[in-house]
């Protein structure tokens, strides 16, 4: 594990063995086989703060028969990151576009400083969700990964991931959650749409407006953001669905929207940065730890008196809160809901809710949780409701 400045050249720091398990990770990576990718990536040395290892344990935990759209989330960051590696010009190009429209105070503060510039451009590249979105889907990256490096096991698995190159950016505003769903007014027709309720309103207000591609997957309701998206302002909105449909620059008016926002000091710089998640989550990892200091409560430290690992106790700790609070109000299942998925995601904790989580007074809370969630998620909720139905 390396502690290193952000967007210091660590390239002095990473042996031959080093490089060997980086090619080898991402080639297992591309075959889609995650529990080797998982293998080669701890193998070699790791930047502090990476998620990339959780993510893997995430996609190893779904087995064969989980749900194929995390995969493609996978398959989208594993389209960048072979442009990085490969060097590709296009990722230049991003970089470049992006400290133009919307870092570029901070690059003028830095010309004189070639070092701390190169550093701060590596920084952008690797944490810039503009970037990555701007080389992947506008440039064509994805597209190139699935057809030249992209292999039949990834592809078998990554859920239409193929009818995912060509999504249009969007602006939309939260309208709630229905069932599982979150519902989202879709601002350049006025529709209303169902996606998939993963937390891209977590830690947001419930009507927010959300700049994102939505991504078709099997699965009901059939839509879904392709990462967690990014929230604007009314304004900026407006402008992106007026400047997306006027724009003759590859469809990247939303992109000009973002600048004229920045200009206007309606989006602080770095606005677009460090709002990491895993894969099954639209949560972030920042946000949730912010906003459920589970393992300091005397519940979590007392599941790991117990014995349980700090992270199966913490999403205990996360499953008892979704418990208690549809329990006290039914209405804030759909604001749960992805906090919900996100702890039955972490290895060990549905074995430790089927111990901890299965006294007669959660029977209703569980069938709440259930109408709120699909997939696993749901069974897990049902088998639970069950097992304190039989405690009752």
């Amino acid at each position: 594990m390396a502690t290193v400045r952000p967007g210091q050249d660590i390239e002095h720091l990473l042996t031959p063995s080093d490089h060997e398990a980086m090619r080898a990770a991402v080639d297992a990576a591309a075959r889609g086989d995650a529990r080797a990718a998982y293998e080669h990536e701890v193998e070699g040395l790791l930047v502090e703060g990476t998620v990339r290892p959780a993510r893997l344990q995430e996609l190893i935990s779904l087995g064969e028969h989980g749900a194929g759209w995390p995969f493609a989330r996978w398959t989208v960051d594993q389209a960048y990151r072979w442009m990085l590696l490969e060097r590709d010009p296009r990722t230049d190009a991003a970089v470049r576009m992006v400290l133009d429209a919307l870092h570029l105070e901070h690059v003028e503060a830095l010309l004189d400083d070639p070092v701390a510039l190169k550093e701060y451009g590596t920084t952008v590249a690797a944490c810039d969700w503009v970037v990555q979105q701007i080389a992947v889907f506008d440039f064509g990256g994805l597209g190139d990964f699935l057809e030249v490096r992209a292999e039949p096991g990834l592809l078998g698995r990554a859920d239409l991931v193929n009818e995912w190159r060509n999504a249009p950016m969007g602006a939309y505003a939260g309208r709630g959650t229905r069932g599982s769903a979150l519902v989202l007014e879709d601002l350049a027709t006025g529709d209303e749409i169902e996606v998939l309720n993963l937390g891209a309103l977590a830690e947001r207000d419930s009507d927010a407006f959300l700049l994102g591609r939505l991504v078709p997957i099997s699965d009901p309701p059939y839509l879904m953001f392709e990462s967690r998206p990014l929230e604007i302002d009314a304004e900026t909105a407006s402008d992106v669905v007026m400047l997306t449909r006027d724009s003759v620059d590859e469809g990247l008016g939303w992109l000009d929207a973002l600048a004229m926002a920045r200009l206007g000091g309606r989006l602080d710089r770095g606005f677009s940065c460090e709002e990491r998640t895993l894969y099954l989550t639209d949560l972030t990892v920042m946000g949730s730890r912010k906003d459920g200091r589970y393992g300091d409560s005397p519940r979590v430290r007392d599941l790991r008196a117990q014995g349980y690992p700090a992270a199966v106790a913490n999403a205990v700790g996360v499953i008892e809160v979704c418990l208690v609070g549809v329990s006290v109000d039914a209405s804030v299942a759909g604001r749960a809901a992805p906090h919900l998925r996100a702890a039955f995601a972490v290895p060990g904790a549905h074995e430790a809710a089927l111990k901890e989580c299965t006294g007669s007074q959660w029977m209703s809370a569980w069938s709440t949780l259930a109408a709120a969630v699909d997939g696993q998620a749901r069974e897990r909720c049902v088998q639970l409701g069950e097992l304190c139905r039989d405690a009752a």
